[in-house]
């Protein structure tokens, strides 16, 4: 090979290594440094009794500002998680007729609309739950109950369900 044909070769590599390590002009397509690339929508904690409880988290769409002129959006297809919640092995953690249920999410506000049905393991049919004060009480009877709770906030949007067996 002839000098000139190595150093155009030299040059040409050098080139690439260098562009490489420039800095794209247009940083609304990239991912600023040091955030985490998914995006996840608060997670529901219920408290029973002083209790936190495991819920299955659903569908999901999450917006998040990360830096002055750019957000992200994460949105993820679920399966429904009542079903998976029917789907589970084992019992479901026990608690008293009139137990206080205290719904929290993590890391956020409160959401601008929050809606809670409940149906059970004998009646599939969802009924409203009323909340009071991010809190509502389990009913009387005994049954396996399965709860849905749905979330918006202007960030977007989630869903929860959990089940629970009142004795």
């Amino acid at each position: 090979m002839s000098k000139i044909i190595k150093t155009l070769i030299g040059i040409i590599g050098l080139f690439l290594i260098v562009s490489a390590c420039q800095e794209d002009p247009n940083p609304s397509k990239t991912k600023p440094s040091g955030m985490n690339p998914n995006i996840y929508p608060p997670i529901l904690n219920v408290v029973i009794d002083g209790e936190t409880i495991g819920t299955t988290s659903g569908s999901y769409c999450w917006n998040q500002e990360v830096s002055r002129n750019h957000e992200v959006t994460e949105c993820a297809d679920m399966e429904d998680p009542v079903v998976i919640e029917k789907e589970k092995e084992g019992e479901p953690p026990s608690f008293s007729s009139g137990s206080i249920v205290e719904l929290e999410f993590s890391e956020s506000d409160w959401p601008t609309s929050l809606h809670v049905t409940v149906q059970t393991s004998t009646n599939e049919n969802e009924q409203d739950i009323t909340l009071a004060d991010q809190t509502f009480n389990l009913p009387e009877e005994s049954d396996d109950y399965i709860y849905r709770v749905t979330a918006d906030w202007e960030q977007g949007d989630t869903s929860h369900a959990f089940m629970i067996k009142v004795e």
